[in-house]
């Protein structure tokens, strides 16, 4: 149960940390973006569910997925990065 449990919860995590990223780096995300965002999520939680600390590579896949700018990842993922742990 508590893999499943953990699964939910890091795909909802992803799927918001990518959306409050790409809004507080003002990224448009159109509507297929942000279904490429929950389906990305989704599936990288199912893969590493037992990985601990592996979120932040997984927002990176997740914003890969949408084509975020290269050069305003390392800034997305500093605004993660804080609160990424205790999470």
């Amino acid at each position: 149960v508590g893999a499943t449990i953990n699964m939910d919860g890091t795909s909802l995590y992803q799927a918001v940390a990518a959306v409050f990223i790409a809004q507080a780096l003002g990224f448009e995300l159109s509507f297929v973006d942000q279904l490429m965002i929950v389906l990305t999520a989704l599936l990288a939680s199912i893969g590493s569910a037992a990985v601990p600390g592996a979120g932040m590579v997984m927002l990176v896949i997740v914003l890969e997925a949408v084509n975020f700018p290269a050069d305003k990842l390392a800034i997305g993922l500093a605004l993660i990065f804080a609160v990424d742990r205790p999470l």
